[in-house]
């Protein structure tokens, strides 16, 4: 109870100067020595301060003004190397600000927020003055400048609600306050006063660690500043710059990812004090009375819990004022004033606004009024800007589980409030941005590739956080936990595998960071095989080589020195054409790693083609029975002709359409030729020869033509018909023979005649018929001749004589001519009748030729005389 009422009149003295002041600023007449003289006043006055101590809304400190801390200004205006509202105003030309103009002045201060680009930046928000954007430090997170780490900055330009314009990140209705959870804040899209609406937005988080802040704290001195403008100059400005731990994002109605304590992260300490878990801060800076007067209070998330008996732990890290509020969703949470261990602020927290003149404002411009205009100028009392030393008030704490260079803050929000009470309305918000949130050291170790067949090297690469952190590289491990040898340079080359440590230092103490990578060796040869060995032959001129290999993704390259690859060399399947040794080369596409393997192709020579022609055949007709004979043996010649061997089919040529020599002689020459598919050809040539017979020589005797009187008789004709017939014959040829055309006789001796005789002559290769006339002129016909018959009277004759001399001239009345020979003799000896007797006598008269035979007979009468009566006289 002590120790309360202690904090509780502690409080109280504090109000007390505030409110003396405050109404020295308004009552400049005021004179609060008189008022004591009144009991009445008195009264009113103690009233006014009992219910300001006990009122947490109520209470602020103030805090000191313009200055220069940690070689940043921090005097309202927003450039290096001037001071323009520092008292007296300096231009030093070597402090830090938020940019650089060397129009503004000149130095070796530099600026903090990155402004590149500005002209474009510009050109946007004159085109459209709801542009907002982001910038970041000017240099990377974690930067040594001089004596001081430049750890994290950012810029931020909000969106503002005047004339149409929305604002996309604002409080909308009553009840959004500090000390609320955030889940309960009601956010989103709205319009708000314009002294509250925010335009600019500023943080810088540095660490002074020059042998002066060294020698105060180990880890140097943590700053942080801030600064925002608004559309509103009235020199009136509520702000909240809020210190979340966590990585905060807003997704247009909620922030996300605030801290799981009520919406924050608590501060933790064990029973000591000493901090286990550090949380969220709020530093709130109020400009009233035209600015002149910036009040302060700083605060942490922390739970009822711990705020028991807190200033009399010994390790604590500050001290707590009494000023507790928890809002809504917020308990056991809340927002606990803070103030140095063991006294205030004043001296810790600097806070200033450009309260008598414009000051040039960003590179890009900025914007005021209700029209939200373009200005390059901060008005008069627009631009307020503070400074805070959070070592100093044991804010530069880290999470007793963490290393030297964790994350000091997280992600910041800036606020407006619609009065100086610190639960009054929020009415405007920019961000969240992170911010600090990366103060660790961080390394990331890189190999470039395994070492492989064909980069047998490696490169070991890092990327530090801070990019300016130094680097080492340290291997390969001996045993896979202690560190190999130092390595030179930062991206040293390695060619042997093993286990590599890397180091990110930074100039903390004790803050670096570590990493070992693995350099892995791929060299393992991939699978082939080429294939079995093949052969071409001239019918297979191409063949496909059958490779393998069982390597996953692996690459093909067939390649010959003296074969030819037609096509799909990088196949496992090419197509060849020609012997030779073909080489299959498998790459690993995993390492590069390459095997190959050959197949032998040969070339098999053609088959040969064997030809077999039978020997000439050379015989004579007189061999064969007849020409069906020379067939059949012309044809068991040709299938003398015979072929092997060869590759592919045979195409013969030369046996078509053949003829056997005629029987009676000639000669057929075969010219046999074989062809295989594989273009082999082969020939050979055989003749099959029929000599002629010796020639055929008929012999036939001549014609005969001769008169049938040349032969005795018929059997002398058929004599000489048959020395005719004998004439005929035949001689030569195989085996000739001659025979009569039927059975030829000769002709009749008497009656003559033509006998042709037909001989007919036969051979294998001959036949004739040769005729001949046997002609017998028959004899001239006989011409008998004969006498009259006489019938005289024996009167007649003069007598005996007389008769018979008649007689004989009858007789001699016979005769013949004609015939061959023809003669004539008288049968017997015919005489004269007795002439006076008289009588008959008949005289046969024989004629005889060779073709004749007739016998006349003619009678000779003598008819006796009258008997003779004598008449004598």
């Amino acid at each position: 109870m002590k120790k309360t009422i202690f904090y509780q009149m502690k409080i109280a003295h504090e109000f007390c100067k505030i409110f003396c002041s405050s109404i020295y600023l308004i009552f400049s007449n005021f004179n609060l020595t008189e008022i004591f003289k009144y009991k009445k006043h008195q009264f009113y006055l103690i009233v006014f301060f009992m219910l300001s101590a006990f009122h947490s809304n109520l209470y602020s400190q103030a805090v000191s003004g313009a200055a220069v801390q940690a070689n940043f200004g921090i005097d309202a205006d927003v450039y290096a190397n001037k001071e323009q509202f520092l008292v007296p105003p300096t231009t030093s030309g070597i402090y830090d600000d938020w940019f650089y103009s060397a129009a503004f002045a000149t130095g070796t201060g530099e600026n903090v927020i990155d402004q590149t680009n500005a002209a474009s930046l510009k050109t946007s928000i004159q085109a459209n003055n709801n542009f907002t954007f982001e910038k970041r430090m000017s240099k990377p997170k974690n930067t040594t400048v001089g004596n001081f780490l430049w750890i994290d900055a950012v810029y931020g330009r909000d969106g503002n609600s005047t004339q149409s314009n929305n604002d996309s990140n604002v409080f909308s209705g009553n009840s959004n306050k500090n000390g609320d959870n955030p889940a309960t804040w009601a956010l989103g899209v709205g319009s708000i006063p314009q002294k509250d609406d925010i335009v600019d937005v500023y943080g810088y988080l540095k660490r002074d660690v020059s042998p002066l802040a060294l020698a105060t704290n180990p880890n140097g001195i943590l700053w942080g500043y801030g600064g925002a403008s608004k559309i509103s100059s009235d020199g009136n400005s509520h702000f909240d710059f809020e210190f979340f731990r966590t990585e905060v994002s807003y997704n247009g109605s909620a922030l996300i990812g605030t801290g799981g304590q009520s919406g924050h992260t608590a501060w933790t300490f064990d029973a000591t004090g000493k901090i286990l878990v550090p949380g969220d801060i709020i530093v709130a800076v109020d400009f009233e009375n035209g600015g002149t007067k910036p009040i302060a209070s700083v605060r942490v998330w922390i739970s009822n819990a711990d705020r028991a008996a807190f200033n009399s732990k010994p390790n604590r890290p500050f001290d707590l004022t009494g000023v507790y509020d928890q809002g809504n969703g917020a308990p056991p949470y809340g927002y606990a004033e803070i103030n140095a261990k063991g006294g205030g602020i004043n001296g810790d927290i600097f806070a200033v606004v450009n309260v008598t003149a414009p000051t040039l404002g960003p590179p890009w411009g900025t914007l005021r009024g209700s029209q939200a205009s373009f200005q390059n100028d901060y008005e008069a009392l627009q631009f307020a800007e503070f400074g805070i030393n959070l070592t100093a008030l044991g804010l530069d704490s880290r999470n007793i589980n963490q290393s030297a260079c964790s994350n000091l803050l997280g992600s910041l929000l800036v606020k407006t409030r619609s009065s100086s009470s610190f639960t009054s309305e929020l009415k405007d918000f920019s961000g969240p941005f992170l911010f600090g949130n990366i103060t660790d050291v961080a390394v990331v170790g890189n190999v470039s590739n395994p070492l492989t067949c064909t980069n047998p090297n490696a490169t070991l690469t890092a990327t530090p956080t801070p990019l300016n952190a130094t680097v080492k590289w340290y291997g390969p491990s001996p045993d896979g936990i202690a560190d190999g040898p130092l390595l030179d340079g930062i991206a040293p080359v390695v060619s042997v595998k093993g286990i590599y440590t890397v180091y990110a230092f930074t100039n903390l103490e004790g803050c670096f960071a570590k990493k070992t990578v693995t350099v892995i060796e791929d060299k393992e040869l991939p699978n082939v095989n080429a294939g079995d060995d093949k052969a071409l032959t001239c019918l297979v001129t191409s063949i496909q080589l059958s490779g393998s290999s069982s390597t996953p993704n692996a690459t093909f390259l067939w390649t010959t020195l003296d074969g030819n690859i037609v096509s799909n060399e990088t196949t496992l399947t090419p197509t060849i054409d020609k012997a030779g040794t073909y080489t299959l080369t498998v790459t690993n596409p995993l390492n590069g790693c390459q095997k190959a393997d050959t197949v032998v192709i040969t070339m098999t020579p053609p088959t040969p083609i064997v030809i077999v022609c039978p020997p000439d055949n050379i015989k004579s007709s007189c061999d064969y029975v007849d020409q069906a004979a020379v067939d059949a043996a012309f044809e068991i010649f040709k299938q003398g002709f015979t072929v092997s061997g060869g590759d592919g089919t045979l195409t013969p040529s030369g046996l078509e359409n053949l003829t056997a020599p005629l029987l009676c002689g000639g000669s057929v020459t075969v010219n046999y030729s074989v062809t295989d598919a594989c273009g082999q050809q082969k020939s050979c040539s055989a003749t099959f020869t029929i000599t002629a017979p010796a020639a055929v020589v008929p012999q036939s005797p001549d014609p005969v033509n001769a008169s049938a009187c040349a032969y005795a008789d018929q059997a002398a004709l058929d004599a000489a018909f048959e020395t005719f017939k004998s004439g005929f014959g035949v001689s030569g040829g195989c085996d000739a023979k001659g025979e009569f055309i039927g059975n030829p006789v000769a002709p009749t001796l008497c009656t003559g005649g033509t006998v042709s005789v037909s001989y007919k002559i036969t051979d294998k290769c001959y036949s004739e018929t040769i005729t001949k006339d046997f002609i017998i002129t028959a004899p001239a016909a006989v011409v008998p001749q004969s006498p009259d018959p006489v019938n005289a009277s024996a009167c007649a004759y003069a007598d005996q004589a007389a008769l018979d001399a008649a007689f004989e001239t009858f007789k001699l009345g016979f005769g013949v001519s004609g015939g061959c020979d023809a003669k004539g003799e008288f049968i017997g000896n015919p005489m004269a009748p007795t002439l006076c007797a008289g009588g008959t006598v008949s005289v046969s008269y024989k004629i005889t030729d060779k073709c004749y035979s007739e016998t006349i007979t003619k009678d000779f009468i003598i008819t006796a005389p009258a008997a003779v009566v004598p008449q004598s006289p």
